[in-house]
Order: structure tokens, then C-alpha cells, then sequence
């Protein structure tokens, strides 16, 4: 394998860089087959990851051109009393990977949790994703079987919060 110094480049994303990230992401949900699920806007990611504060990106750059993304925030466990540092998207566009570069955006996000006092990094993948699955167990990721991924759509969410409201059970 070259060298991947000579050609990547990673840096942190900066609010000028929305477009960026809404690009990547939707190259994500390209390759997950989701596309119709893709309505993040750059406005959305000014507001929620910039404005918000609610989540990091970092971009990686091969030989000037962006290539891929690590997105993630820190999460809190209950079990443990301990930060993690929870890794929501790794994205690398098709025609950059087999370079390594997925394997150096997870070394950034491992990189990232020491730095930041997080004992541990934690993400999802798609169960039918094999080969994805392949390459995180590859670099010593856990196949965790106890949990299972849960959502409310937004109808449902808003649905719960009006009951909620309507009970207040706050004193």
C-alpha cells in the first residue's frame, strides 16, 4: 500500500464546509440504498452541528479532493458513569476506497476519544452491510448482540411529547 501521507489530508470541518457534509452524507445514503431518507439540508447542519454544538465532523482530502468524512458526538453511559465518543457516520466516496482511508478515519475517531478523555468509541452499521461489518471487526470492533437500534419518527415523537404535556406529571 503507498503511502497514504503523501496523498490524504484530514481536517476538522468548520461551518463554511455544510455543503460538504450534506454532500457526503448523501453519498451515504446512496450506498445504503436510503436515498429517499436523505433530507438534511445545509441549513440543518449550520443550525444543529455548528450553531447547536451537537455533533463534530472531520474531512479527508486526497490529493485536494474530498474523499470522505468521519461525523460523531459524545454520548453518555449510564452502566459505566463514563463519556464514549459515539461515531454516527464514516463515510468514504466510491471511488476512494481499498485506500485506507475508512481505517484512518476510525484511527481519528479512537485518536479523538484519548484526546478528549473518552475511554471508548462506539458506532452502528447496518446489519446487512458485510463488508462493512468485516472491515470494523478487521480493526478489533465488537459485534455488540445485546442491543437493538430503536427510533420514534418524528409524527410519533411529537405525538408522545403532546400526551406528556397533556399529563405533566411534574409537581
Amino acid at each position: 500500500m503507498e503511502d497514504l501521507r503523501e496523498h490524504l489530508v484530514i481536517r476538522q470541518a468548520t461551518r463554511e464546509d455544510a455543503g460538504l457534509i450534506v454532500e457526503m452524507v448523501q453519498c451515504l445514503a446512496e450506498a445504503e440504498k436510503r436515498s429517499e431518507d436523505m433530507t438534511g439540508t445545509e441549513e440543518g447542519v449550520r443550525t444543529w452541528m455548528f450553531d447547536r454544538g451537537m455533533a463534530h465532523a472531520e474531512l479527508a482530502w486526497w490529493d485536494g479532493d474530498l474523499a470522505g468524512m468521519l461525523l460523531y458526538y459524545p454520548m453518555y453511559n449510564s452502566f459505566s458513569a463514563e463519556g464514549t465518543l459515539h461515531v454516527e457516520d464514516i463515510i468514504v466516496k466510491p471511488g476512494y476506497r481499498g485506500r485506507g482511508i475508512g481505517r484512518i478515519l476510525m484511527e481519528k475517531a479512537a485518536s479523538l476519544a484519548v484526546q478528549q478523555g473518552y475511554p471508548t468509541v462506539d458506532w452502528a452499521c447496518l446489519s446487512w452491510n458485510e463488508d462493512s461489518l468485516n472491515f470494523y471487526k478487521s480493526l478489533g470492533g465488537r459485534h455488540n448482540l445485546t442491543a437493538a437500534l430503536l427510533d420514534f419518527s418524528s409524527e410519533t415523537t411529537r405525538e408522545l411529547a403532546e400526551k406528556y404535556e397533556r399529563a405533566r406529571p411534574e409537581k
